[in-house]
């Protein structure tokens, strides 16, 4: 249901990983250009969380900082760039972090220069993990609250009793398979529309 966005936010921005959006990869027989495994444009959590609020969306994949630190200068500058002062920013990563005490630093580190760079907007969010990582929330958490955001916990979606994306699939591909659909799609847009209206 379609509702008014808070006083001063004019667009919607996100920035994520292949949940937030994926372009095509015939490698994982992936055909959308949208948030995996949404079944189409408008049921992404970015779009539904768009459309409900009747904002422009801009959306922007920076999956390679998760891992790469190699990637993080660039990536961060090419979003701070997307960032106006009307914008309700969305941060939605952590997922791809690779594992051990070298993957959490050079995560934690990447994370912290990019909310450096987007906490410029009118309000900001920061998504815990799709698939549970503890360790990652805690880093997720703790660098959204020192840049003055607000942390959406979704963690709980993936494995939840009433999650009926497994009984609805129609992909083959494990990689896909286990990316939110329809269902855990709606799930992330309720908490993330829930933040924007009241941080």
């Amino acid at each position: 249901m379609a509702t008014t966005a808070p006083t001063g936010v004019l667009r919607l921005v996100t920035i994520g990983n292949s949940i937030t959006w994926h372009s095509p990869e015939n490698d994982v027989s992936w055909s959308g250009d949208w948030g995996m495994a949404a079944s189409n444009i408008n049921a992404d959590y970015a779009h539904l969380t768009a459309t409900s609020l009747s904002l422009p969306l801009v959306r922007v994949n920076v999956a390679a900082l998760e891992s790469d630190p190699t990637t993080v200068d660039a990536l961060t500058a090419q979003t701070a760039a997307l960032i106006t002062p009307g914008s309700a920013v969305v941060v939605e990563l952590g997922d791809n972090a690779k594992p051990g005490s070298n993957g959490r630093a050079n995560f934690q580190a990447a994370y912290h220069q990019l909310l450096d760079a987007v906490a410029t907007g009118k309000s900001l969010a920061c998504t815990s993990t799709y698939w549970g990582e503890s360790s990652i929330d805690a880093i997720i958490q703790a660098e959204c609250i020192l840049h003055h955001g607000s942390y959406i916990y979704i963690g709980d979606i993936y494995g939840s009793p009433i999650n009926t994306d497994s009984s609805t699939n129609t992909f083959s591909n494990p990689f896909v398979i286990m990316h939110p659909h329809d269902w855990g799609m709606n799930a992330i847009a309720v908490r993330v529309q829930q933040h924007i209206l009241q941080p």
